[in-house]
């Protein structure tokens, strides 16, 4: 009776907006029968004299006294404008942050398969007669692609907003990660003639340590690259560890990693800088990083 009687697209119901409008309608209510309820939703109807009205929609269902669905209760809200306006603003909002999410489902569903061919063509070097140094850019190239398989598994929007992303521990090397995050710039620098260079201490090339290796490395290789782009032709970035111990038990140690990331040139923009430190970052500290660039 509610479709087609009372709202329908003919001259003698209060008339949708279009077809599309009809048949949402229709969808909200089929949902409401199955248990999915519907709080506020706009909609918007024609009176018989052809004043349109634009409202709230709130529908549930109605049970028996079994517990079975019945029917459907629906209550009409004409809201003010201005919430009107708010809860459409948050309406195209979602929408925008659904088809963010198609986005990103798609990328990482099309990025699969070319590096699975990738995965493919390296197992099948593995196989023949490499030098040392062929085997350690086969090494190097397979933590790259775990490092993309890392960030492809980076599904949630709102995290990926909020920069909060799951952390998984490992033991690994500090060299492995630093190395391999400099080649992930080496095209960028040797194009504007920029040599890249890395000091670790016989200790620090050694030493094993247990964290997100992947986060580390993508985070390294971000700044980088930012250093390079920054940085003039024929220019120098240069990275300084720093590794500090504080003994948690008899075999236990708590590791404060420090990695500065200095460059020639002007430094980089001060809204860059806002940006990747915060926009309620110390200025003083903001200043001074224009020639280096901190992570822990």
């Amino acid at each position: 009776m509610l479709l087609g009687e009372v709202f329908g697209i003919n001259a003698a119901c209060c008339r949708t907006k279009n077809q599309d409008s009809f048949v949402n309608l229709s969808i909200i209510i089929n949902n409401a029968m199955t248990g999915q309820e519907t709080e506020k939703a706009p909609f918007g109807f024609f009176t018989r004299n052809g004043k349109f009205v634009e409202c709230l929609l709130s529908v549930s269902k109605k049970v028996d006294a079994e517990g079975m669905v019945t029917g459907v209760f629906c209550f009409i809200h004409i809201a003010s404008h201005e919430l009107q306006q708010v809860l459409q603003v948050q309406q195209l909002s979602e929408q925008t942050a659904m088809k963010k999410l198609k986005a990103l489902a798609y990328i990482r569903h099309e990025i699969r398969n070319p590096l699975s061919g990738i995965l493919f063509t390296r197992k099948m070097m593995e196989g023949t007669d490499l030098t040392e140094e062929q085997k350690q850019l086969l090494d190097t190239g397979t933590k790259c692609h775990r490092q993309i398989n890392k960030i492809l598994d980076d599904l949630d929007l709102d995290n990926i907003m909020d920069s909060c992303l799951d952390l998984e521990m490992a033991e690994f090397s500090l060299q492995d990660v630093v190395a391999t995050a400099v080649s992930q710039v080496l095209v960028a620098s040797q194009a504007k003639g920029i040599r890249i260079t890395y000091d670790l201490s016989d200790r620090l090339m050694t030493e094993e340590v247990y964290g997100d290796n992947l986060r580390l490395q993508q985070i390294i290789a971000d700044f980088l690259l930012v250093s390079v782009k920054y940085s003039p032709s024929g220019g120098h970035v240069e990275i300084a560890p720093k590794l500090i111990k504080d003994r948690l038990g008899e075999t236990v140690h708590l590791v404060h990693l420090e990695l500065r990331i200095a460059h020639t040139g002007s430094g980089i923009p001060e809204e860059l800088l806002s940006h990747m430190f915060g926009n309620t970052e110390d200025p003083s500290r903001r200043a001074s990083a224009s020639s280096s660039v901190g992570s822990c």
